[in-house]
């Protein structure tokens, strides 16, 4: 538990630093919110219409590989970005 207050010790800005745009500090297993950021929604097995919908409601652009259902995305749901941030969708036709 030592090594990662070291390691986030090493990312977190110094005291009365201005952190830079987007900046989001973690704190234990969540992120803290920050201005002008969204959380990314779980758009796994969705449609492609239906993920960029819920892409688009969250301020998110969406980049979308294949057709079908999406069966990946990056980042993973739930992360914090900044708003107009791209999320890449992977979709695989019904089988």
């Amino acid at each position: 538990r030592l090594a990662s207050a070291f390691a986030m010790a090493a990312v977190r800005p110094s005291l009365g630093a201005i952190p830079s745009e987007g900046f989001v500090e973690e704190l234990g297993s969540e992120q803290a919110p920050v201005e002008g950021a969204t959380r990314v929604p779980d758009v796994q097995g969705l449609t492609a219409r239906a993920a960029v919908k819920a892409l688009v409601a969250a301020q998110l652009e969406p980049s979308l590989v294949g057709s079908g259902r999406a069966i990946g995305q990056t980042p993973p749901a739930g992360t914090s970005v900044k708003k107009g941030s791209r999320v890449a969708v992977r979709l695989e036709a019904n089988l």
